[in-house]
């Protein structure tokens, strides 16, 4: 299962899956029913929005990648700002975006989606990341570790 440790870009796989949870409501033309539901779904989505800018800016301030992919091109830790509260600020804004889309199409079998992509993004993205950067930054990244949870 290491073969696809930080092989899918998350950002593409979170794009291919929310597309895959909509195709059958685009098709059905019920888009656009409001619901209660829908309005968290809305409320939701643009949490999710805010995270991936805060997240952003705060890896642009400290002139570090993105790349989820090569985490080993980190230049330092990014712990100000939301990576203060959340080590993965943009794999939350994701999960939480598929699940802004899960109640925004009303489909109960799309809600249990964002939890396989938590799960997946675990395994196959965050654990290996964490991995290569405290190779990469040792104590400091023990003592981030220690001070700021995965999730929330």
């Amino acid at each position: 299962m290491q073969a696809l440790e930080l092989k899918i870009p998350p950002l593409l796989l979170f794009f291919v899956v929310g597309a895959a949870m909509a195709l059958p409501e685009i098709t059905s033309g019920s888009l656009f029913t409001w619901s209660p539901f829908k309005a968290i779904g809305f409320i939701l989505g643009v949490t999710a929005v805010g995270l991936i800018v805060a997240s952003v800016r705060a890896f642009r301030r400290a002139a570090t990648t993105v790349n989820p992919l090569k985490p080993e091109q980190a230049r330092t830790i990014v712990d100000q700002g939301i990576f203060a509260v959340s080590r993965n600020p943009m794999y939350l804004a994701m999960c939480l975006g598929l699940f802004s889309e899960a109640l925004l199409l009303g489909q109960v079998v799309t809600l249990p989606v964002p939890l396989l992509f938590a799960l997946y993004l675990h395994r196959f993205q965050i654990l290996p990341e964490e991995r290569r950067l405290a190779e990469q930054f040792g104590q400091d990244y023990q003592a981030y570790l220690k001070r700021v949870r995965r999730w929330l």
